[in-house]
């Protein structure tokens, strides 16, 4: 049987061969994205929601300051991992909300935040645990392996 397949990327690299899924749009994992990055709903679960939300601002502040500890990186990613851990993340059960309706992420859904390529980001970490989940995932244009 044939593994869904998710693609999970930067609203940057939407263009980008590779980074994007067959399906029209894509969803965000963010907290609170802006305006340009919303797309067709939200993915709760994979965003930063609820009591990450504060350990994910310190880590984007500690990030920003120029000369980061990661001490704040480090608490919120042990913490967005056990989340992670702690949710059913397999195909037909990530629930996807939109301004007025319920659905579930597709094979061939683009899951997108805002970070650049190559930093400490929660779209790197949740791609692991989606293919333990039963996802085939590509992480920026490349299939991830566990």
């Amino acid at each position: 049987m044939t593994r869904p397949t998710l693609y999970l990327t930067n609203v940057a690299s939407l263009r980008t061969p590779n980074h994007k899924g067959p399906r029209d749009g894509h969803l965000t994992i963010q907290a609170r994205p802006p305006h340009w990055a919303r797309g067709q709903g939200r993915v709760n679960v994979l965003a930063p929601l609820g009591a990450l939300e504060p350990l994910m601002l310190a880590a984007i502040e500690e990030r920003k300051s120029g000369e980061p500890t990661y001490y704040a990186m480090l608490r919120y990613r042990a913490a967005y991992e056990h989340h992670l851990a702690q949710n059913n993340l397999a195909p037909w059960r990530l629930g996807v909300v939109t301004d007025d309706d319920f659905g579930f992420v597709q094979d061939g859904d683009t899951l997108t935040c805002t970070c650049a390529k190559g930093v400490d980001c929660h779209r790197r970490w949740a791609a692991p645990y989606l293919v333990k989940a039963g996802w085939s995932v590509i992480l920026d244009g490349e299939e991830v392996t566990v």
